[in-house]
């Protein structure tokens, strides 16, 4: 079983491909979770995403990478109608 993780990059480099975002949905297997920390494992998604995708990472295209956690059902919604819906997390103070 896997922990499914959504990381976003938004970078200069997108942008002026006319892109706003990319979105990888990225996998890491529980067993090899244990003992590490939530740092330690959006450090990991980050630095397979600048492998994956160097072009968009660049330090000199200021990369700004934003992590989730994913649901397989979120996952599966996304692959088979293309569009992913934004979780919130604003709130309001009443």
């Amino acid at each position: 079983m896997a922990k499914l993780y959504l990381v976003q990059i938004k970078s200069d480099s997108l942008v002026h491909e006319g892109g706003n975002a990319l979105l990888i949905p990225m996998e890491m297997d529980k067993e090899g979770l244990k003992g590490i920390t939530q740092k330690e494992i959006h450090d990991a998604l980050i630095r397979d995403a600048i492998k994956l995708y160097p072009q968009y990472t660049k330090k000199e295209d200021n990369p700004i990478f934003t992590i989730s956690r994913m649901t397989m059902k979120e996952y599966y919604r996304w692959k088979k109608t293309n569009i992913l819906k934004q979780k919130s997390l604003a709130r309001g103070v009443k």
